[in-house]
């Protein structure tokens, strides 16, 4: 299934549970604009796990293309004729360079070898259609690729954390269960890498409780994307108290916030 046919697919997918989670349903609704980060990630996970489509799907500009000259306009015009994405060259050089560094990495090689992104569908007990598409996977094994503002195991699991990361694989082992008919729990984990040409990666496998929490927190968006589905509703934040953050009191400066990246 071509992307386009995946993502417009109304079963239930990762992206609208985290959507669900760590939103409102003010914006729920509301289409997600492609950022540059995001199409960041989707041109490196082509480069490294789909690279047989990479020239079906992307056309590179030519270094230094210069869109207000008459050549490049004429260039621009003609390239967005296709179907296909246009990239920049310093893009596309990055995004090669990290999948280098990323294949000349012992332990993550081996799992890139494994790529799948094939599309399973289920339905629930409670007759809901699932959606999920993982990047690498296999008998036994679940894997998804991050492109990530921080590496560091405290900055990523807390990145993963707030971005509902958990819930996503919680997601993806549900359908891994189902297309496996297996009840046995695969080995989870994230690849976090850098936009740099010469990035810092990380291969992070989830223990228990990540799984648990994942789980609990899906059954909370699940419940929020039937809610907002069936009930139009353009309300945001609910009347609530406001918490102190966990960090309130320690002697020193708040701690640094992750640039958005996603």
């Amino acid at each position: 299934m071509n992307p386009a046919a995946y993502h417009a697919h109304p079963a239930l997918s990762a992206t609208r549970l985290k959507k669900a989670l760590t939103g409102t349903a003010r914006r729920f609704h509301v289409p997600v604009e492609r950022t540059d980060a995001m199409r960041q990630g989707s041109l490196v996970d082509c480069l490294a796990l789909t690279p047989d489509l990479f020239e079906h799907r992307y056309v590179v500009a030519p270094e230094g293309l210069d869109r207000r000259t008459k050549d490049g306009k004429a260039w621009w015009a003609e390239a967005s004729q296709g179907k296909r994405e246009i990239i920049s060259h310093e893009w596309h050089v990055m995004a090669a360079s990290i999948v280098v560094h990323l294949l000349s990495d012992p332990a993550i090689r081996p799992l890139i070898e494994q790529a799948s992104q094939q599309t399973h569908f289920w339905f629930e007990a409670d007759g809901v259609e699932c959606r999920y598409q993982p990047d690498i996977e296999a008998p036994g094994l679940l894997v998804d690729m991050k492109k990530a503002a921080r590496t560091n195991p405290s900055g990523f699991a807390a990145d993963a954390y707030a971005r509902g990361y958990d819930v996503q694989m919680a997601h993806y082992l549900l359908g891994h269960l189902d297309k496996y008919e297996t009840t046995d729990i695969p080995r989870l984990g994230f690849i976090a890498y850098e936009w740099h040409p010469r990035p810092d990666v990380g291969l992070y496998w989830l223990p228990g409780e990540w799984i648990e929490e994942g789980l609990r927190r899906r059954e909370i968006a699940k419940a929020r994307v039937l809610e907002w589905e069936a009930n139009l509703t353009n309300t945001s934040h609910p009347e609530q108290t406001l918490p102190l953050p966990r960090w309130a009191g320690f002697d020193g400066p708040a701690p640094e916030l992750a640039p958005e990246h996603f």
